[in-house]
């Protein structure tokens, strides 16, 4: 099984929840934590939210949907407010934080205000990372330190120029978890070559079928065992969701 731990929802201008199956199919993709682009230009995220919930509950089957929220609203009180509805409401089942483009710190007292929330809720935390100065893996190394028992996922895994550093991160708490896209083919052999294949999980960050197929490309081209791959491909999101291994693939249309 195939799990994309982080899909983005087209702007309605550059796509449609059915195109974007007709890509998962064709890549072999049977499931995808689905995730807004367009809420991270936002302040506030809960039309978002919305419509990422709403697309996903037309194919159950396949897509995961995940919150977005913006830390800054509300002094983190809002923030907090929108990522319950999410999650109690709307059955979002994990938590996407955007610090490069909302413009926050792992240390501002709002983010400490939503983290307690998402341990509250119990859901995992994907977290972009690789620009600086604000999401720099080492950063929210320090969030995943202060809140051991949260998951938190770097997304891309700090990139083509910090993934030494995300790999170093990981090496020291066992709730940081890594996400492959965007990082070179070398340093995501160094990861597994290190770290083991445990904690990495696929991601595409696109809806664009010809990066999605590319960065599955860099997974399928690591020299690791099949076991090793199954687990970075899809096992080891299926053990974080609490999902069945099922081989069954989704069919669209």
């Amino acid at each position: 099984m195939i799990i994309d731990a982080h899909l983005t929802l087209p702007p309605k201008e550059a796509g449609t929840v059915e195109g974007l199956l007709e890509t998962m199919h064709a890549n072999d993709i049977d499931k995808a934590v689905l995730v807004t682009v367009e809420g991270f230009s936002s302040h506030t995220t809960r039309e978002f939210n919305d419509r990422v919930a709403a697309e996903a509950a037309l194919f159950p089957d396949a897509l995961i949907p995940w919150a977005a929220v913006n830390p800054h609203e509300g002094l983190g009180e809002g923030a907090a407010m929108e990522l319950r509805r999410a999650v109690t409401e709307l059955g979002m089942s994990g938590l996407k934080l955007q610090p490069f483009m909302h413009r926050f710190a792992h240390s501002y007292h709002q983010v400490d205000v939503l983290m307690e929330e998402v341990v509250r809720l119990g859901i995992p935390v994907l977290v972009h990372t690789g620009t600086a100065p604000w999401a720099t893996p080492l950063q929210f190394a320090h969030l995943a330190r202060r809140y051991p028992t949260a998951t938190v996922i770097l997304a891309h895994a700090g990139g083509k120029e910090l993934w030494s550093d995300a790999l170093l991160a990981a090496r020291q708490l066992d709730n940081l978890w890594l996400e492959t896209s965007a990082t070179p083919l070398n340093g995501l052999q160094k990861m597994v070559d290190t770290l083991g294949p445990e904690r990495i999980v696929f991601g595409s960050n696109t809806f664009v079928s010809a990066t999605i197929t590319y960065r599955l490309g860099v997974v399928k081209a690591l020299q690791i065992s099949d076991q090793a791959r199954k687990a970075i491909l899809g096992g080891n999101m299926a053990r974080l969701l609490g999902l069945s291994e099922s081989t069954s693939r989704y069919k669209s249309g």
